[in-house]
């Protein structure tokens, strides 16, 4: 009994190693024939590709692609001379003449957020912020890090401050008043809010121009060469458009901006600060450092209240007032000393 099993065992062993051998066999013979290769001195030697396959595996030939079709230099003239008119009617206070005039204003594509930017600056200046929001998000898709776009948001944000309430237990407001509010499906933005968002827009609007190119022209006219050197108008610059649309100082204007509102949260060295950036730039800041010198004076800061009265003075301020204040402070100072 176990000696037939023992040799059934065998028959089996056998019977693998056969059929083992018989697999080995039959892949050898396909390797060494597929294709068609044939066996020279014991080696395979492949068989040439066959002529469709040939042909599929020759490199590509190398495409040219075409320059883009110019437009006639004529039809560029005549952009560049209709948004000189549009920038005129900015300038002169048209402001529903020049929102008209910018839809039949081409500009090419690089250009296309200055569009926006002239219309949202006409929309705040006309008071009709839900345009005005819907231009600064289109030209904000355009270029995300302009600086003029964060600019005229943070005005945006300020005037919809204007209209926001602030909330009962807000600094300065109305004492001894509980606090009551209905629900709505939308928790409305107060005025703080607003003004926070106003000082982040300006900040980042003062971090970004210096990358504005303000000597950039708006329509390219140098590609046509001596005929565009004749015109009577040259290409109007992103410099010509800011002062068309009253953006020309715009970061004196941010400063000027954030020194307001640092002083209403009593960040009366920071405020000070963003007023002599502002001032630097051209812009007369007399009430603000008049402003400023007074809160100086409430928090006792007498010298600091006598420097923003000069500072005052020095932009065109009332003497006789301003000089008067600036001796009373000046006393407070002293004795403060003594």
């Amino acid at each position: 009994m176990l000696g037939q099993r023992h040799m059934h065992l065998e028959l089996e062993i056998v019977k693998w190693i056969v059929m083992i051998a018989l697999a080995a066999a039959i892949a050898l013979a396909l390797v060494t024939h597929v294709g068609g290769s044939e066996t020279k001195g014991g080696m395979a030697v492949p068989s040439s590709l066959p002529p469709d396959m040939e042909q599929l595996a020759q490199p590509l030939e190398a495409t040219v692609e075409q320059p883009a079709e110019r437009l006639p230099a004529d039809e560029m003239i005549d952009w560049n001379v209709q948004l000189w008119s549009v920038l005129e009617l900015h300038r002169l206070g048209q402001i529903d003449e020049a929102i008209g005039a910018w839809a039949e204003t081409p500009l090419p594509c690089e250009s296309e957020v200055w569009r926006y930017v002239s219309l949202a600056a006409a929309y705040l200046q006309s008071g009709d912020l839900e345009n005005a929001v819907e231009m600064l998000e289109a030209a904000a898709m355009l270029e995300p890090h302009n600086a003029v776009v964060h600019y005229y948001t943070g005005v945006l944000r300020l005037q919809q401050a204007e209209n926001a309430p602030d909330w009962y237990d807000a600094v300065g407001g109305p004492p001894g008043r509980l606090v009551s509010w209905i629900p709505r499906e939308v928790s409305p933005n107060t005025r703080a809010m607003y003004q926070l968002a106003a000082m982040t827009e300006l900040e980042r609007a003062l971090e970004m121009a210096p990358f504005l190119q303000g000597d950039a022209v708006l329509i390219s006219l140098d590609a046509y060469g001596t005929e565009a050197g004749s015109l009577r108008l040259m290409p109007a610059t992103i410099n010509d458009l800011l002062l068309a649309i009253g953006a020309d100082k715009f970061a004196g204007k941010s400063h000027n901006m954030l020194g307001t509102l640092c002083l209403e949260r009593g960040w009366l060295e920071q405020a000070e600060s963003h007023m002599d950036l502002a001032a630097e730039s051209g812009l007369a800041i007399v009430f603000g450092y008049r402003d400023l010198a007074e809160r100086f004076e409430l928090e006792g800061q007498h010298m600091d209240s006598v420097r923003n009265y000069l500072k005052a003075m020095a932009q065109g301020g009332e003497v006789l007032d301003t000089s008067g204040k600036v001796l009373q402070s000046f006393r407070k100072a002293l004795l403060d000393l003594f």
